[in-house]
């Protein structure tokens, strides 16, 4: 296991085409395990110390399948696979969310050695209607 520094930028759209742009710079882990990289890394999704833990993984010689899950005051577990829908479940401490992600996009240059990024654009949908479309870039950096 290694430390990273990692840029998330994320820009989230609702239907009507309100936007709000997401900028995060932080420290994380990755490691190899078995063939699969696995970037972990904390984010306060509130700004006042609701901390969630992210954990994204991928198998090296399947790098376009990437896993995403979050644990804490908002969890989370979805997969991002190009022209695939997947069922995802989201919890807040308010209630329960059944959501499918329908990913568009998944471009992956992530190497343990060197670092990159991965590139996701997506929809996530409620009930058959899109509820958000996504474009997420994170970028893998040595610590």
């Amino acid at each position: 296991m290694k430390q990273i520094r990692l840029k998330i930028k994320s820009i989230q759209r609702d239907p009507e085409g309100d936007e709000l742009d997401i900028n995060i710079a932080c420290d994380g882990t990755m490691e190899m395990r078995g063939g699969r990289i696995y970037i972990k890394y904390e984010e306060d999704i509130s700004g006042e110390g609701d901390i969630v833990e992210n954990t994204m993984s991928f198998d090296t010689g399947e790098r376009d399948v990437i896993s995403l899950s979050r644990i804490g005051d908002a969890k989370m577990s979805c997969v991002f696979e190009r022209g695939k829908r997947y069922p995802c479940n989201y919890e807040l401490p308010f209630g329960a969310f059944e959501l499918v992600v329908s990913a568009k996009c998944v471009d992956n240059s992530v190497d343990y050695e060197k670092g990159g990024e991965v590139y996701l654009k997506y929809a996530m949908e409620s009930r058959g209607i899109v509820i958000q479309n996504v474009k997420y870039r994170l970028t893998v950096e040595k610590a």
